[in-house]
């Protein structure tokens, strides 16, 4: 079972403290289902204005590079068969489909920070690359230093900690 997102960007973003779903990533759930039992608390690192706008521009890159992928896979079976037939043609099209990805992310592009946005990561820092992608549905507001101790919690190659780590006592407040 997985749950419809609710990415209220940038209204909601990754500060330090948010809390936000987990979920798999777009090549194996593009509708961005979120998990209903795995989530995370952000913690994250101070990051400067100039870093910010270096993300901004690896983030585009990087949404250019998927859609691309995607178009390769749409074609891929004709794709192969020019690699066996046209290599020249294959090039062509290989050109085509990246400059119809540019000119598709052109259209929709990652939004970019906002100045509430650029304040806090240089106050308290997050995980700005996450932004847009992910539902957050709360925030911790009392406990934060506990929230930074777990994660250094050290983990696997698969990111799971190497020991358990359970919540006694948690309270939820609504606004």
């Amino acid at each position: 079972m997985s749950i419809p997102p609710e990415i209220l960007y940038p209204r909601h973003f990754h500060k330090q403290g948010a809390l936000a779903a987990a979920r798999e990533p777009d090549s194996i759930n593009p509708g961005r289902l979120s998990s209903p039992l795995q989530w995370y608390i952000v913690t994250g690192k101070k990051q400067t204005s100039a870093e910010l706008s270096e993300l901004q521009a690896l983030l585009y890159e990087a949404k250019v590079a998927a859609r691309f992928e995607q178009l390769q896979r749409e074609h891929a079976d004709e794709l192969a068969r020019l690699k066996a037939t046209d290599r020249a043609a294959q090039q062509e099209l290989f050109s085509r489909l990246q400059v119809e990805a540019e000119q598709a992310v052109a259209k929709n592009p990652p939004q970019p920070f906002t100045e509430l946005q650029r304040q806090t990561y240089a106050r308290i820092g997050g995980a700005p690359h996450l932004d847009g992608e992910y539902t957050v549905f709360g925030e911790v507001v009392d406990g934060m230093p506990i929230a930074l101790r777990i994660g250094r919690t050290p983990v696997d190659a698969h990111e799971h900690p190497r020991r358990a780590v359970s919540i006694k006592r948690i309270t939820i407040k609504k606004r």
